[in-house]
């Protein structure tokens, strides 16, 4: 016989029965005069979270891969300007150094400015330490220059603004000493960026960020400076493709999955690279740069050139070549080593701008021709990468000889004055 009780069951409701239950449950735990609740944790001090651990070193190859690689290291760059520290005026960022640990206003006095002006070789290639292991050997960085007063002449003459001078700048690695043969091809190009963010992404971005401009362009040239068929795959389609937090290391893989055996023999020719910045305000910032080459041994030998025509039945005496032509004509000049036209005050009133990676020569023929034209053009000014301006001046031959033997040099390289 059932409980009288168990009808509930079915007359209250589910609220009801859960609320009796917890009641029924429910006790009262009264704590002693002597109760103490446990202290708080401590609290941290206020100071700046250290900083998060180094990068782990990238793995190396596999022992049977790594007996493929060699590497080619940037020692000979010509950037399209060149970068240089203004004097600075806060004392914890005045170091005076060179290449790659220089600053942005980093030198004490304009006079030690002026010497690593002066102290540039005639090799304008020889300027940038694009390698890491250069440190010390290279008066500059491996940077482009932005602001006129940051400026030196590169491949081309510094602009008169930022806007200029940042406009697609560029850089070409001549490693035509350093491969000779024809049984590796080009696998990677490998940047190093440096740790600052601003500067790390402007690989990948321009100076302001909303520009618009992005990426880089990479083009292959042979022996004979001329762009090869088959050129490394753009950027767009490379793994690492923008600045992220801590990139320090970028590898930009040349050949194509689908590469054909032509392709890679084609890959083994390069013999210059031109890294070029497209789009405005844009800024080449980099600490190292190194070329990966691998051996071609997937392929068969090719074979053997085919065996020479035999020779054509003797033919009557051909002519003598005609004497090589004399030398362009030069303009006789004096030269005045490491003067700076701008540092004196002679006033020149039309000026012609050339080429640049020129001789003293080279650019006194362009003055003579233009003589020809008009005899008012009287001297040239070449800047240390070899930047040839033609001058006419409105001041007598006395004083032009007076302030240019009076003059301080200030300029290093090819620099100087020639005056007809």
């Amino acid at each position: 016989m059932r409980a009288c009780s168990d009808w509930q069951v079915y007359i209250l409701s589910a609220e009801a029965r859960c609320t009796a239950l917890a009641l029924a449950l429910h006790e009262e735990i009264i704590l002693g005069d002597d109760f103490s609740p446990p202290s708080l944790p401590p609290v941290a001090p206020d100071v700046a979270s250290p900083p998060p651990p180094p990068s782990p070193p990238r793995p190396g190859l596999p022992t049977a891969e790594a007996r493929r690689v060699s590497y080619v290291h940037a020692t000979r760059v010509l950037l399209s300007t060149f970068f240089l520290a203004e004097v600075g005026t806060d004392n914890a960022t005045i170091t005076d150094h060179t290449g790659n640990l220089m600053g942005v206003r980093s030198y004490s006095t304009s006079a030690t400015r002026t010497a690593t002006v002066v102290a540039l070789p005639g090799d304008a290639y020889a300027w940038a330490q694009c390698d890491e292991a250069l440190l010390g050997q290279r008066s500059l960085p491996c940077r482009s220059g932005d602001a006129p007063v940051r400026c030196v002449d590169g491949a081309r003459p510094c602009g008169a603004t930022a806007y200029d001078n940042m406009l697609a700048p560029s850089l070409e690695m001549d490693f035509s000493a350093d491969v000779t043969t024809t049984d590796s091809y080009l696998f990677a190009v490998e940047f190093k960026l440096p740790e600052p963010e601003e500067y790390g992404r402007l690989l990948f971005e321009a100076v302001e960020a909303n520009d618009g401009a992005r990426g880089y362009e990479l083009v292959l040239r042979d022996a004979h400076h001329v762009p090869l068929a088959v050129q490394c795959e753009p950027w767009t389609t490379q793994s690492v493709q923008g600045w992220t937090a801590g990139l320090r290391h970028v590898q930009h893989r040349c050949a194509s999955v689908l590469a054909t055996e032509d392709d890679y023999y084609e890959l083994a020719r390069p013999r210059y690279l031109t890294l070029t910045l497209p789009g405005a305000m844009r800024m080449i910032w980099l600490e190292d740069l190194v070329l990966q080459w691998r051996t071609i041994e997937e392929f068969p030998p090719r074979p053997p050139p085919s065996p020479d025509p035999p020779p054509a039945p003797p033919t009557a005496a051909s002519p003598p070549f005609p004497p090589d032509p004399s030398p362009p004509p030069v303009a006789s000049y004096t030269w005045y080593a490491g003067v700076d036209l701008a540092g004196t005050a002679l006033q020149s009133n039309a000026t012609l701008q050339e080429p640049c990676q020129l001789t003293r020569d080279a650019c006194s023929h362009l003055l003579y021709e233009q003589r020809l034209r008009d005899a008012r053009f009287q001297c040239f000014a070449l800047t240390e990468s070899g930047c040839c301006t033609l001058h006419t001046l409105t001041n007598t031959t006395a004083v032009v000889t007076n302030a240019l033997a009076a003059a301080p040099v200030t300029r290093g390289g090819a620099a100087g004055v020639g005056v007809a």
